[in-house]
Order: C-alpha cells, then structure tokens, then sequence
C-alpha cells in the first residue's frame, strides 16, 4: 500500500478526495489500481465525515475471492469493521425472510441443476453460442451488412463539387484488401479529400 501512496497520481489524487456527496466512477483495466483508489477514498470519507462509522459501510464485489484479495488491506487504512459481500449475498439477505425454502447459489448446483440439466434453457444458450450455426449467422450477418454498405451509397456533394454513387464505389472498391471496418475508415477520409482536392 505504501507504493501505491508513493506512486499516486494527479487524478487518482482528486478521486480519493471528492466531497461525500459527490458519487465517483473508477474505471481502468486489470490491475491498474482501482480497488486501492476505492478503499482510499472510504478511509478518505470515513477520516473526514466522524458521524460515518464502518459499521455502516457496505463493499460489494463481484465474487468472494475479489473480496478476500483486499481484506488484508482494511486494517492498513483504519477501516476495519466494514461490512463485505456479494450482491448475490446482499439479495439473499434481503430475500431471505420472505423465502418459504433455502436457496441454494453454490457454484456446485448451478453446474449440476442449470448447465448440466439437459432441459436447461441456458445450457440450450451455451450450446448454441459455441455451435457453427452461430458463426454461420454471424458472417451472413456481416456480408449483409456489407452489401447494404455498397448499395445505400448516395452521391454527396459540397458547395459546386460532387461525386456520383459510381466514384464512391471506385473508391471503395480500391480499398477491397482492408477489413471491413478499416476499409469504411479509409473511404471516409479519401471521400472529403477528393472533395476538397477536385
């Protein structure tokens, strides 16, 4: 934790520091610190807001092992005493007085009462993500967007210069080798210079 103090930055600064009735959004990808900025800006919160104890902080994290890979940390910053849990765990307290029987979430019964249920409409949506009808639907998907591409091409004009449907085919078929979506890219940008050049 101490270089992750050491190594702050401007903007990870800020976010610790706004106001309690400010609500944040941290975003980054794996690894690049935002559950530490988080727990900083509660130590931050509860530091400088005395009528706020941990005890009436709730942390909800995607699974358990998310959970326990920062427990460690909670004492460090003086914020023991936080309350920690899924949201799955969160809705089956609530839930739970109103439920007439236990609710099983273990890993183990999705497995054996959902994906492996031969019934089971999710199992049916696996199948069927992973299958080459997918992938066959996809493509003619695709194809069918390229070709409503070509075909809605509209000649454009600015001021006293035009181009006809024909010279915006020319050029789009001069850049046929590209991907798809490489190949609409470039035709945008050479579409405004020949406009601008003729």
């Amino acid at each position: 934790m101490k270089e992750i103090i050491a190594t702050i930055q401007k903007e990870q600064d800020a976010a610790i520091r706004q106001p309690i009735n400010r609500n944040v959004i941290i975003q980054g990808v794996a690894g690049s610190g935002k559950s530490s900025i988080a727990l900083h800006r509660l130590s931050f919160l509860l530091f400088n807001n005395k009528h706020i104890s941990p005890e009436h902080v709730l942390i909800l994290g995607p699974s358990k092992l998310f959970i326990s890979s920062f427990q460690g940390l909670l004492p460090e910053l003086d914020l023991e005493g936080i309350q920690q849990m899924t949201f799955q765990q969160l809705a089956l307290q609530i839930l739970q007085p109103v439920l007439k029987k236990e609710v099983n979430v273990s890993i183990n019964w999705y497995f054996e009462s959902v994906l492996f249920t031969n019934e089971s409409e999710e199992k049916k949506r696996i199948q069927f993500k992973g299958s080459s009808g997918l992938a066959q639907l996809l493509d003619h998907f695709v194809e069918e967007m390229k070709r409503q591409y070509v075909e809605q091409m509209q000649a454009i004009a600015i001021f006293d210069e035009r181009l006809s449907r024909e010279q915006l085919r020319e050029i789009w078929n001069g850049y046929s080798y590209l991907s798809f979506s490489k190949q609409m890219e470039r035709f945008s940008n050479m579409s405004a210079i020949t406009l601008s050049t003729s």
